[in-house]
């Protein structure tokens, strides 16, 4: 969901469709195949090799690497 500056994210291992009605932003992790309108934490900057072991903590790494901005404020 994104509203002025809130951003809240949904992160699953597996598609969930009701959730896909929302406007949370969803990330995908795991191995299964995600629809394009999910999130994935294996592209960019990521250790999605260490996923087996950390599951839904490579998603923050990756959120951390890739898409945050100076001066936001993250809870």
């Amino acid at each position: 969901m994104k509203s002025n500056n809130l951003e809240i994210f949904c992160v699953t291992n597996k598609k969930i469709p009701h959730i896909e009605k929302t406007n949370y932003q969803i990330a995908g992790v795991g191995k299964s195949n995600f629809p394009d309108s999910y999130l994935k934490c294996n592209t960019k900057d990521n250790i999605f090799y260490k996923e087996e072991h950390y599951s839904e903590l490579t998603f923050h790494y990756w959120y951390w690497k890739n898409l945050i901005q100076s001066a936001i404020i993250i809870g």
